[in-house]
């Protein structure tokens, strides 16, 4: 940016705000320099995308989130979703264990261990849905900072048998897990800029429950808008929870439709497409807007 040179920015997440966010536990500053460390990521990035010849942007959610950094870079963004392996996450069998067998419904969830996750509402959400579903099982991959205390909202509301906490599992594990869920769960809290998990789940042919907020909110919208919970809290996943696990017709509906939701408009063939196509008319601008070479001499 500094030099000039042009580029092409992605724009995935605001990074001073991530680190405001989710960070917390891996800062090596004394607190007192941490917002002004974070004021200089801001500022830095802010002209990164002020430089950039185009910003692509996952949602327009984070076209807003750009806009805080750069309205004339956000007005001139292109919207670009996140790309996912549909030959990979795709519908199939699935294998399951005894204790997932047990599910009725089964429910799964990957996620980063952060408050921005919503991991610990998802949890505790589970005594409302286990008094209106008693079989109800919730299967959580991912780690992070927040387990401990994950564990002990576990402990402390007597779901031993009820959540499973699977740490970080392999991408064939992942696909297993999608494949034999009633449904997938997104308790985010904050700044989801596209819905990953969201999307892998659904090319598994497996519907998602999300908060209404972010990516999640404008991927799942045009499939059903019952899949959106009324907002945040464990009242509010518990409450969607059970209303889709109580409309079979509706759970068997979306199942079938929500492979097609993402693919093939979200394969990584399509997605990486667009962006080479992008990119190429970017040097084809530049090039044009070259000086022509100075004539040789004589």
């Amino acid at each position: 940016a500094v030099r000039g040179i042009p580029y092409l920015y992605t724009f995935h997440a605001p990074v001073y705000r991530e680190a405001l966010d989710e960070r917390q536990g891996s800062y090596a500053l004394p607190r007192v320099l941490q917002a002004p460390a974070v004021a200089g990521l801001k500022g830095a990035e802010a002209l990164v995308v002020r430089r950039a010849s185009r910003v692509f942007a996952l949602s327009r959610y984070m076209q807003g989130e750009l806009a805080q950094l750069s309205k004339r870079a956000a007005a001139s963004s292109i919207l670009i979703p996140g790309g996912i392996d549909t030959r990979q996450f795709s519908p199939g069998p699935a294998q399951r264990d005894e204790w997932a067998c047990r599910g009725e419904p089964l429910l799964f969830a990957a996620r980063r261990f952060t408050p921005r996750t919503g991991i610990l509402e998802l949890v505790r959400a589970m005594p409302s849905v286990l008094a209106r579903h008693p079989g109800a099982r919730l299967a959580v991959a991912g780690d992070g900072h927040l387990r401990p205390a994950v564990e002990d909202t576990i402990r402390r509301l007597g779901l031993d048998e009820a959540v499973r906490l699977l740490g970080r599992i392999s991408d064939e594990a992942l696909v297993n897990w999608y494949r034999q869920a009633t449904l997938s769960v997104m308790p985010t809290q904050s700044l989801e800029g596209f819905g990953l998990s969201t999307a892998e789940s659904l090319a598994c042919g497996t519907p998602v429950v999300a908060t209404p907020l972010g990516g999640n909110l404008e991927l799942l919208s045009s499939l059903s808008p019952r899949l959106l919970a009324r907002g945040s809290t464990p009242d509010d996943l518990s409450s969607a929870i059970c209303r889709m696990v109580d409309a079979p017709g509706l759970l068997s509906d979306v199942r079938a439709r929500a492979r097609a939701h993402v693919h093939p408009s979200m394969s990584w063939d399509d997605i990486a497409g667009r962006h080479v196509g992008h990119y190429a008319a970017a040097v084809r601008r530049h090039i044009e807007a070259a000086p022509a070479p100075a004539p040789e001499p004589g």
